[in-house]
């Protein structure tokens, strides 16, 4: 045992201990630890900080601050993979600056999508995680994806992983994959996640992230809100870089120039402080022929139904819908969900008559596509008899 001034001691030095839990860790959404200093971005212009333990920062980015630095390459770079589209290449710019922080303020995420390969947008995404270091990460674009039978007790590690990033990248989900988009919803917005690492307690955090998809393919979204509430945008990556013009040691001298890039992402932020963030028209006509093109269920009912003087009971469209979704390779929405989005198209009543019996759920005035097959005359001439 110790003696009684031993214990004096360690009782003393204890009283200089201060003792907080991870919610205390980066709290400050404005605040960006560099190698050499500390970045308050609240202002018009970054202010300078020392390091200093008492502002409880637990991460770090891979660039010094220094205001004289220049990233020529990354400039000429962006131009090229933009095809000099200067409003593109502006976006770009507020939307790298608004990554730095904390701030989630505008509640949308971005597909970078570009259908063919060697577009330069996994270039960008992968130079600026490496610029944020430890505000940034990865998440598997499956984590975003509709499960089924999903059990709300179920461990969610790459959830819990994305408490107090900035910038979270996902990248090339499967060709037709059906979004979550009650996550992506809650996810870019700002009310609190509940997630939990495997094997411990759940836990509650904000998000301070902004989400970017690299994708060659669009997922399929089913819930018309994700786009009238201006919550997505696509940002089309039309150039294809050919072999010839490949740089293969691009990765590694962009990185040589990660303090100016700072200064480009820094800038950005300024601009988006004093004119906001409003797409360019390119990425306005991508976002609209997205919402268009992911209308499924819309799709299915062009296809698979016509107008006539009939009426057809919700549960066998539904049952029609899960088998067309199918032969097209997507997924299935749930029966509520399919049943929601047909009110939300004015198509489905309460109750109704279905060859002379009154049933629930009915989608009045409409019948099925006719498929059955009708043999022609035996009297026409083939090329082959």
């Amino acid at each position: 045992m110790m003696n009684y001034r031993s214990r004096n001691v360690m009782v003393t030095d204890a009283k200089d201990l201060n003792f907080f839990d991870n919610t205390e860790l980066d709290k400050d959404d404005f605040l960006l630890n560099c190698k050499n200093c500390v970045l308050d971005l609240s202002g018009d212009q970054p202010k300078e900080l020392e390091h200093k333990a008492d502002l409880l920062l637990s991460k770090i980015c891979n660039a010094n601050y220094n205001p004289a630095a220049t990233c020529t390459l990354w400039e000429k770079t962006v131009n090229e993979i933009m095809q000099g589209d200067s409003s593109k290449i502006e976006y770009l710019q507020k939307m790298s600056g608004r990554f730095l922080t904390g701030d989630t303020s505008e509640e949308e995420f971005y597909i970078f999508f570009g259908a063919t390969t060697r577009n330069g947008k996994s270039t960008i995404t992968e130079l600026l995680l490496y610029l944020l270091g430890d505000y940034a990460t990865t998440i598997s674009p499956e984590s975003l994806a509709i499960k089924v039978n999903k059990d709300s007790r179920t461990a969610s590690p790459d959830i819990a992983k994305l408490a107090g990033t900035r910038f979270v990248v996902a990248s090339e989900p499967p060709r037709r994959m059906l979004f979550d988009s009650s996550l992506v919803k809650t996810l870019t917005g700002r009310d609190t996640v509940s997630a939990r690492f495997l094997h411990e307690n759940e836990f509650q955090f904000k998000p301070k992230f902004k989400l970017i998809l690299n994708s060659n393919y669009l997922p399929v979204i089913s819930d018309k809100t994700v786009f009238s509430s201006n919550r997505v945008k696509v940002v089309p990556f039309e150039r294809h870089f050919t072999e010839k013009e490949q740089n293969k040691h691009l990765k590694e001298q962009l990185q040589q120039e990660i303090d100016g890039i700072l200064n480009w992402c820094i800038q950005g932020l300024s601009l988006y402080r004093k004119e906001g963030l409003e797409p360019p028209t390119a990425v306005q006509i991508a976002t609209h022929e997205y919402s268009e093109d992911s209308d499924k269920i819309g799709k299915f009912i062009s296809e698979c139904l016509e107008k006539s003087d009939q009426n057809l009971a919700a549960k066998d469209v539904y049952e029609k819908y899960s088998q067309w979704c199918n032969d097209c390779g997507l997924g299935v929405d749930g029966r509520t969900s399919f049943y929601e989005e047909l009110k939300t198209k004015n198509l489905l009543s309460k109750t109704g008559t279905v060859t002379g019996k009154t049933v629930k759920n009915v989608i009045k005035g409409y019948s099925f596509v006719d498929e059955t097959f009708h043999p022609v005359d035996g009297n026409f001439d083939t090329p082959f008899s």
